[in-house]
């Protein structure tokens, strides 16, 4: 695994791999091999995911995180919720495209550098710093120079997206599939 990542890396390929799941601070391959770009998972607080592989106190090895949470279709058209290291993981890959199309002249280091310092320090002690996007874009050049327009939600009439748990008020009701 080494081998191919440090191929990857002579080709300028950045390299972004999920952290998994266990809840202990095992380090998960390729996530782990430098120069790969390990991401973690967060909740809507920002605190870590439970079963998430995850930073210690003395072994820092996750460079960011985005959310636990994400919606994705499977093959035969449905969408699906899906939570875990591995939608967080599409959606830093999916930020680093956009990145690329920002400044195409990026390199592979250079944007895992520019993603580390633009990613937020967590309020949770040794947790991975959350991924932000924005701030990442527009640290490249990006801008916005039209408003958004909604064209469809998708969602039916009185349809919610989130709800409140009886333990976490104000989470986002996900069940708990992996992919």
């Amino acid at each position: 695994m080494s081998e191919a990542v440090a191929h990857a890396a002579v080709a300028g390929v950045l390299v972004v791999a999920a952290a998994g799941h266990g809840a202990q601070a095992y380090t998960g391959y390729p996530a782990n091999i430098d120069p790969v770009v390990a991401v973690g998972t967060h909740d809507y607080l920002g605190r870590p995911l439970r079963d998430t592989n995850a930073n210690t106190v003395t072994h820092k090895w996750l460079d960011t995180s985005a959310a636990a949470y994400a919606v994705a279709m499977d093959p035969s058209g449905t969408l699906r919720d899906v939570t875990g290291t591995s939608p967080a993981t599409a959606v830093v890959s999916g930020t680093a495209a956009l990145a690329y199309a920002v400044r195409p002249d990026l390199t592979a280091t250079d944007l895992r550098d520019r993603i580390d310092a633009t990613s937020s320090p967590s309020s949770f002690g040794y947790a991975a710093p959350i991924l932000d996007a924005s701030r990442l874009l527009y640290g490249l050049g990006a801008e916005d120079s039209q408003a958004p327009v909604v064209t469809s939600t998708g969602l039916k009439t009185g349809q919610r997206i989130s709800g409140a748990k009886d333990t976490d008020v104000g989470s986002p009701t996900f069940p708990t599939t992996r992919r």
